[in-house]
């Protein structure tokens, strides 16, 4: 018996290990503008936001835990227009591992003036590609599809070409669903 459970043990821990993410965000909320937002919304904002895209498979490839592609965000909430609508500024870096290498090169640094969305406290969070859910899934989504897409031209000339079409494709649906503007 003792046998059969450390031999499941072995299997479920490598199982894991072989099906780590490719994507590694790391989301921060800065809500010194409005201070008027209780901090265990934002807590709530920053906890769902990380999980969705963290714990979502975006590619049939394995990543080790080591080649995870980071992504660094920090939303700067300027307002909050009415319960749930949020005005805000992201600083976006993408950070990949160098190949056979112990250090992290950035692939790139930028910023979204318009990062507005909409959340209602502990909504679960889900993206189809095909049918535009809500516009911080979409904004999230079109993210992690760049990130893909930088990395893998990173190592073959055009081969983040699939990723930069998802993000293409979700920013086109998303447009044609035609969300109401935030501000």
């Amino acid at each position: 018996m003792i046998k059969k459970f450390f031999i499941l043990t072995v299997v479920l821990v490598f199982s894991f290990v072989a099906n780590a993410q490719e994507l590694e965000f790391n989301i921060n909320i800065d809500r010194q503008q409005t201070p008027n937002i209780p901090v265990n919304l934002t807590n709530d904002i920053k906890s769902n936001l990380t999980n969705f895209v963290n714990n979502r498979r975006w590619t049939n490839d394995q990543f080790s835990p080591q080649e995870r592609i980071k992504c660094n965000i920090l939303l700067t909430l300027d307002a909050s227009s009415t319960v749930g609508r949020y005005i805000s500024i992201a600083q976006i870096q993408f950070v990949r591992p160098v190949y056979g290498a112990t250090y992290e090169s950035i692939i790139l640094t930028f910023i979204d003036k318009n990062f507005d969305f909409e959340y209602a406290q502990s909504q679960p969070l889900d993206y189809n590609e095909n049918v535009y859910l809500s516009n911080i899934a979409s904004m999230l989504s079109f993210y992690a599809y760049i990130a893909l897409a930088l990395d893998y031209d990173s190592f073959s000339k055009m081969g983040g070409g699939p990723y930069v079409e998802k993000a293409y494709a979700l920013a086109n649906t998303a447009q044609s669903a035609n969300p109401p503007p935030l501000n």
